[in-house]
């Protein structure tokens, strides 16, 4: 039927939580925000801006939609609630409208999960479009607003507050560590100890505010743990002002991987540490 076809096309455009969520009160939706406790989760595609300007706009499209597609299929199945496209970029929310019980351990395993999948779509795009890409992740969990923001001719279903400020920045914080995806304190302390393999990465201070968190690296590679294990003694050595180990900590992880971007930062940190005596807090 029309009306059928209608809301399979509607559900394209609206989560299908939210239908069911208008539906219930059973009335006109209106402007309307309410406190509510959420995970929220960006994804961003690296090096997209430069691959659309060198790939076909038909090739681009295509490798777009098959990411979309793949990524969304993989949040729904963890209870995330798609927010919105930004470009190649994916806003997550976690426990709303609909709650998720462990919400921010779904929203780890889900970013997990959508590193396996890129994995997979990467060999297939090394042949079909003669080129790969990553994906960098940031995740935190705090209180919002939540609900129908715009105006009474146009409005969208979101969540707004510092926590998804900060967890936009803990996406683009994967930049400076080289990591793929990166967490808060307050996600890191929801996970079971030892369920994913992970490192803090250090301590920092969030703008604006008078309040410190740790940032963690999260991987399903396992093969990382020896890693993971010399960076955690050197950065724990380094907080304690203890610059001698760590420096000798953060080289015996340099040795189990050269090329780790986290190591060779904090690394320059001890370094400058030892020159002037003072151990400055990054703010980001």
């Amino acid at each position: 039927s029309k009306l059928h076809a209608a809301m399979c096309s509607f559900k394209k455009f609206v989560p299908p939580s939210v239908i069911i969520n208008i539906l219930k009160y059973n009335r006109e939706a209106v402007t309307h925000l309410s406190p509510a406790k959420v995970t929220i989760m960006f994804q961003d595609l690296e090096g997209f801006t430069s691959l659309s300007e060198t790939m076909p706009p038909t090739k681009l499209a295509a490798l777009t939609e098959e990411y979309l597609e793949s990524m969304t299929e993989i949040i729904v199945k963890h209870g995330g609630t798609v927010d919105k496209y930004i470009g190649d970029c994916i806003m997550t929310i976690f426990n709303v409208p609909e709650s998720v019980p462990d919400h921010a351990k779904e929203a780890c395993r889900t970013a997990l999960e959508c590193m396996n999948e890129l994995a997979k779509l990467n060999q297939v795009w090394k042949k079909k479009y003669q080129t790969t890409l990553n994906i960098r992740i940031g995740i935190n969990t705090g209180d919002a607003l939540v609900g129908n923001l715009g105006s009474d001719a146009r409005m969208n279903y979101t969540v707004v507050g510092d926590a998804v400020n900060i967890a936009a920045r803990l996406e683009g914080v994967n930049k400076l560590f080289g990591s793929r995806v990166c967490v808060s304190s307050a996600v890191y302390d929801q996970i079971p100890p030892g369920s994913i393999t992970s490192r803090k990465l250090s301590t920092v201070i969030v703008s604006g505010k008078a309040i410190e968190t740790g940032i963690y690296e999260l991987s399903s590679d396992q093969s990382k743990l020896p890693l993971f294990r010399a960076y955690s003694k050197a950065l724990s050595q380094f907080e304690d002002f203890n610059l001698r180990s760590s420096l000798e900590s953060v080289k015996e992880a340099l040795r189990i991987d050269p090329d780790d971007v986290a190591s060779h930062r904090l690394m320059k940190r001890i370094e400058l540490v030892l020159q002037s005596n003072v151990i400055e807090k990054w703010t980001f």
